[in-house]
């Protein structure tokens, strides 16, 4: 069997790349992805060597040719860069959007008369707030040590990377 056999189209390459580019800046790990990528640049095409070794195994498993493409994807160094191209694009995307509220939410705050919020202003607030963005002053003290109490009780999400991985499997 040849190579070309298991090769992947352009759309489903630039689909695994999206998909994966996605996961990594929604966790925030962006830089350490970069960090990563690029330090493990001139080994990447022994990684995919790995992979291929070990698909046959992984495939059993999980009964996807999930491994056989992402071997295909990493033995080619300009996927590398495309999804290294692309986690800085998502991250220029976030600090442009981030800007932009934290803009309008000064001018609605400037515009705002005692007490009025627009609705379009509360949105970008809450909004801001769940994505964890910085509009200004910080928390109250009071509202600071509540949230160190409920931090270190919090219960992790269910699901995470691996609950991703098998969503993004069960599609294909």
């Amino acid at each position: 069997m040849s190579t070309s056999d298991f090769d992947i189209t352009p759309e489903r390459r630039d689909e695994m790349i999206e998909w994966t580019a996605q996961q990594i800046h929604k966790r925030g790990l962006t830089t350490p992805a970069v960090f990563f990528i690029e330090m493990n640049r001139p080994i990447s095409y022994v990684g995919s060597q790995a992979v291929h070794f070990f698909s046959p195994f992984v495939n059993a498993i999980f009964d996807s040719k999930l491994a056989t493409e992402v071997g295909h994807l990493m033995s080619d160094r300009k996927n590398i860069d495309r999804l290294i191209d692309r986690l800085e694009e998502l991250t220029r995307e976030q600090e442009a959007a981030e800007r932009k509220a934290r803009k309008k939410a000064k001018q609605e705050a400037g515009k705002a008369t005692a007490g009025e919020v627009s609705p379009e202003a509360q949105a970008l607030a809450e909004a801001a707030e769940r994505s964890g963005v910085d509009l200004g002053a910080g928390p109250a003290p009071e509202d600071a040590a509540k949230g160190a109490e409920t931090d270190a009780t919090e219960q992790p999400k269910k699901g995470g990377f691996l609950g991703s991985v098998g969503k993004f499997l069960k599609r294909k």
